[in-house]
């Protein structure tokens, strides 16, 4: 991978294509108020922008209007613009229905975005094109898929003493008054580009993997893409849509469908995007904050809980121990950031949930990868608590991967807690636990033979215990940091264990809180921070906010501005609450397979589905899960009920800690 950062703007992905900028006012067409019309387009709040006054009359349909209309929803108002770009005509309209309420109570927008031909000065006839076929694909009764055809709509606008009228195949007749002269940038921006995810492969490197994957591309799910181009130069890379930021931050209560009909899909597209860019990153992160609290943490075990459906109840997460430990260092940074009172009751409530996957099995050997009140006849995998732990029951597959949680949560709340008096019992509890991992945890260790040495070093509070283990660490470390800062090497040509990243992050962030504790090796530190600034060169054209946020902190060189800045806008684009939706790409015209499989070191390609998008998509056109920031070159899935959001939280708060989110996001 060639050394800098090569983001570049490709040819729009939505079916009209419309020149760019990067004001503010991006996609903006009203004032404050979310009325479409009561600014001008350059932000004259007389609507004349210079130009001629209200009473001139106007000889020519070319220029920015204000609109008023009836179409069969209603009445409407907004804008109209007719320019010249290039030598052709384009049409851009933004209208706003006065009285129309959609989804949970929103004001309706829409916009039209096409060309216009004929004379200005008399007559033009307008075609614009609705691509309904983007990533929802059904919603009720209504249903996509990708052999629908667009919706052409056409119109005509004449000028007759001194105004325009209007009218639309799809219905609708206006007024266009008081005519301003176009600006500089069009009324409505389209901001989608295409970033590039790493360099064309060298041609060895194409040979190679077309012969590696020529069965992966016979495949019937696959092979239809062949013949693109985009398929046989196998770049990958990202879809940035920052459409509309500014308009939803300055309406809120909007919903604005673009270029598409209006119906169930289209504005469930439209609901996703607003909700993730009508509010700022803090007012997201206190909302996921009382999600949480209210609605996903056991009241009792402390565990983290999976969605449900509306009246269903929820369940722990099958991977608790280690989302819950994220979520706990979620609420350690945000204490450091905030001192909030109930961001320390929730690093408590949820470290002792955590303590009680060691004690709940009854052996030390063992611990839970998950904790739920006794049900009475446990299910497969689940086993009842031991000794004064009999009212919970435990799931069975405490693994290295579930390890991280546990590592995390004792040393991000041994530092939160243990410093001062208040918590000597979980204190005790925190060091009583790290030594049974040190010593009786036998699983796939990987590096857990370091870690667990490594933390109990930190929160031994007996010196004669701190010098043993010290001893253990600095055994592991001669052992472990040749293979830790080998592996650097986690992104090649699309292909990542996009889970095993999150480990990564989770992981490292575990270790700086280690090596603040105790420099293991004397260098432990240095050497982390080396690696994490390695790993994330591999990774920085990724889109992983985590990563990007983890070498701002850590990274002797920084992350990059244009690295945080993408961070900035992966946390913008996540929706809150998280979008519940179902999401196929492969409806749209524009979709495109990758040629190679997701995972290939499996080798399982033929009979287990690997396929994977050539491009990433924005936050708000995925089906949502509890970890969306893995990327993964995702294109299709049905969120059923709506997940938590542990890694937003995560991500705002360390990104807050460290000074790299501002307050004003």
């Amino acid at each position: 991978m060639g050394k800098g950062t090569r983001l570049f703007s490709l040819v729009a992905v939505l079916a009209i294509a419309a020149c760019g900028s990067d004001r503010e006012g991006l996609g903006e067409t009203g004032g404050s108020s979310g009325r479409p019309g009561d600014d001008g387009p350059n932000g004259s709040s007389d609507g004349t922008s210079g130009g001629p006054s209200e009473t001139e009359v106007a000889k020519d349909l070319a220029g920015v209007w204000t609109v008023t209309g009836k179409d069969a929803r209603g009445a409407y108002h907004g804008q109209a613009e007719v320019r010249t770009e290039g030598g052709t005509l384009r049409f851009i309209r933004a209208i706003a229905y006065d009285t129309v309420k959609v989804e949970d109570g929103r004001e309706l927008h829409w916009v039209f975005v096409g060309t216009a031909k004929g004379d200005t000065k008399k007559e033009v006839a307008i075609s614009v094109t609705l691509e309904n076929r983007d990533f929802v694909v059904a919603r009720g009764d209504v249903k996509r898929t990708a052999s629908d055809a667009p919706t052409v709509v056409t119109g005509k606008v004449r000028l007759e003493n001194g105004k325009g009228l209007a009218s639309y195949s799809a219905g609708g007749d206006e007024t266009w008054e008081k005519r301003t002269p176009s600006g500089e940038d069009p009324l409505f921006v389209f901001e989608r580009t295409l970033a590039a995810g790493h360099d064309p492969p060298s041609a060895l490197e194409k040979t190679g993997f077309w012969s590696t994957y020529a069965s992966f591309r016979d495949l019937p799910i696959v092979k239809p893409y062949a013949s693109r181009p985009e398929f046989q130069a196998a770049i990958h890379g990202h879809i940035v849509d920052k459409t509309d930021l500014a308009f939803y931050r300055k309406n809120p209560n909007a919903l604005r469908v673009v270029n598409k009909s209006i119906d169930a899909i289209s504005l469930l597209e439209t609901l996703s995007r607003a909700n993730a860019y009508r509010s700022t990153l803090l007012a997201k992160a206190q909302g996921f904050d009382k999600e949480i609290e209210s609605e996903f943490i056991h009241p009792t075990t402390g565990m983290l809980l999976e969605g449900a459906p509306p009246g269903q109840p929820k369940d722990v997460h099958f991977s608790a121990a280690l989302w819950t430990g994220v979520y706990l260092a979620s609420q350690v940074f945000r204490y450091d950031v905030t001192g909030d009172a109930v961001a320390k009751a929730n690093v408590v409530k949820t470290l002792d949930g955590i303590l009680k996957l060691q004690e709940v099995t009854g052996n030390w050997k063992a611990f839970a990868r998950a904790i739920r009140p006794a049900t009475g006849s446990p299910t497969a995998g689940w086993h009842p608590g031991a000794g004064a732990l009999s009212n919970l029951e435990w799931l069975e597959g405490g693994n290295n991967d579930m390890m991280k949680g546990l590592y995390v949560a004792y040393v991000l709340g041994h530092r939160m807690l243990c410093k001062s008096p208040g918590h000597e019992s979980l204190c005790a509890r925190i060091r009583t636990n790290a030594k049974h991992l040190s010593d009786d945890i036998n699983v796939d260790r990987g590096s857990d033979e370091l870690d667990s040495a490594w933390l109990t070093t930190v929160v031994a509070s007996d010196p004669i215990a701190k010098i043993q283990y010290q001893g253990k660490a600095e055994a592991a470390w001669v052992a472990s940091k040749p293979v830790i800062v080998q592996n650097t090497k986690l992104y090649h040509q699309g292909t990542a264990d996009w889970s095993g990243l999150n480990l990564g992050f989770v992981g490292d962030v575990f270790h700086m809180a280690l090596a603040d504790g105790y420099d293991v090796g004397g260098n432990g530190k240095t050497t982390f921070k080396t690696v994490i600034e390695e790993s994330w060169k591999g990774l920085r054209l990724q889109r992983l906010p985590l990563w990007n946020l983890l070498a701002g902190a850590f990274a002797p060189g920084g992350a990059n501005d244009a690295a945080i800045d993408d961070a900035l806008w992966r946390l913008r684009e996540m929706p809150f609450p998280k979008s519940v939706m179902e999401v196929d790409h492969r409806v749209s015209p524009d979709f495109c397979m990758s040629p190679y499989p997701s995972l290939p070191w499996k080798n399982d390609w033929t009979t287990t589905d690997r396929t994977q998008s050539l491009r990433s998509y924005p936050l708000f056109e995925d089906a949502m899960d509890l970890y969306r920031f893995r990327l993964e070159m995702k294109y299709a899935g049905n969120t059923t009920a709506r997940p938590p959001a542990p890694e937003y939280l995560v991500a705002y708060w360390f990104g807050r800690k460290y000074g790299l989110i501002p307050a004003s996001e």
